[in-house]
């Protein structure tokens, strides 16, 4: 089971991650570890990896949606994370080579699909995919 973050700026920005052990551009998050809820496990990946407290309860958005990334079979929740502060614009986790806010009309072209449906969804661009895959 993954976690992601959909985490919006003050301006309207959505951050977006790239991973030090894959390509492209993602939505802040990772794996659930055992014994931890879902909720636990997106606020401490977002500690973590990208220096986000969590002001408020990040709210369950959507999913679980199928993911294939890695090659790799798993289930994946998305939250969206209303109140938030960060404490250093710097990535924490060695897993994260950057991390920047973008403008929807500005993202990144190596942007994964799915992570761009994702906030297409959320920004009411696209229907959430009913068919829930990555």
């Amino acid at each position: 089971m993954g976690v992601a973050a959909l985490v919006f700026n003050s301006s309207g920005q959505v951050l977006l991650v790239k991973n030090s052990y894959r390509r492209g551009w993602y939505l802040p998050g990772g794996g659930v570890n055992k014994g931890e809820t879902v909720l636990e496990a997106i606020k401490r990946e977002l500690a973590e990896e990208v220096n986000i407290i969590c002001l408020k309860e990040p709210r369950l958005y959507s999913g679980p949606y199928l993911s294939g990334i890695d090659h790799k079979s798993n289930h994946t929740l998305v939250f969206l994370v209303d109140e938030w502060e960060q404490t250093d614009p710097l990535p924490k986790s060695p897993e994260i080579e950057e991390m920047r806010f973008f403008d929807y009309d500005h993202l990144p072209e190596n942007t994964t699909p799915g992570t761009k449906r994702r906030i297409e969804e959320s920004l009411k661009i696209k229907k959430i995919d009913g068919n829930f895959r990555w």
